[in-house]
């Protein structure tokens, strides 16, 4: 099984019910980390304390922003695991059945296709297709869990500083004049993994989803419904 990492911050809430929903679709813990973001919620902190006894739980000292942190995660696995692929997801996901399986599954079609795939987006919140997956050459790569290359992640962070993800020569008007800095940095890292000569590979149908949405996964493996407990979580 390829390590997981989770990152957190302050919604204990929906990372209990995330952490739920992962142990009910891989067989152990393992190979599970979180990384908590200095949450401040006291009702979270203790959460992780808890949590500490099933998971490796690291808390950063100061507040680094989830891009800083994302990083900071992908970094630690590569690190210490020998791995080909890693998964990266966050505190707001549930999991269908298969995802895992699924997800490798595709993935390693993809590469077979001469591809070469940054990473696989578990989560497809734009559009539903029938392929099992499609080909993004530059666009928003989309959130939640990703799962991906160590070749792509060894390339990309030789050319590419921590500092540097909100400062490259892409302006705020090239898309919109009401962009959002958000996906701005989404918006350059896709940028970024095409003109290095990688893509990134999209699932036709989800097989992540947020807590809170109204929705259902993969063949009716899964549905969520929105309730108020989560909200502001």
């Amino acid at each position: 099984m390829y390590p997981i990492a989770i990152t957190t911050y302050n919604r204990y809430k929906y990372l209990t019910d995330t952490l739920s929903s992962l142990e009910s679709t891989i067989e152990n813990t393992n190979n599970v980390f979180l990384f908590d973001d200095c949450s401040n919620k006291k009702e979270h902190i203790d959460l992780l304390v808890k949590l500490e006894s099933k998971y490796k739980v690291f808390r950063n000292a100061e507040n680094m922003g989830t891009v800083l942190n994302t990083v900071k995660a992908i970094e630690y696995m590569y690190n210490n695991f020998d791995t080909e692929y890693m998964i990266i997801t966050q505190d707001d996901v549930l999991y269908s059945k298969i995802w895992f399986t699924r997800g490798i599954e595709l993935l390693k079609n993809i590469n077979i296709d001469n591809k070469n795939i940054a990473y696989l987006c578990l989560f497809n919140k734009d559009k539903k297709c029938e392929e099992k997956y499609y080909i993004m050459e530059c666009g928003h790569p989309g959130l939640i869990t990703w799962i991906i290359n160590r070749k792509f992640w060894k390339e990309y962070r030789k050319k590419h500083d921590l500092t540097d993800y909100m400062t490259d020569n892409i302006k705020q008007n090239e898309k919109s004049q009401v962009y959002k800095i958000k996906n701005i940095v989404d918006y350059k890292l896709s940028l970024r993994i095409y003109k290095m000569g990688w893509f990134v590979a999209k699932v036709g149908r989800s097989l992540v989803q947020h807590v809170g949405d109204i929705s259902s996964l993969h063949n009716t493996d899964m549905s969520i419904h929105r309730s108020p407990n989560f909200v502001g979580g």
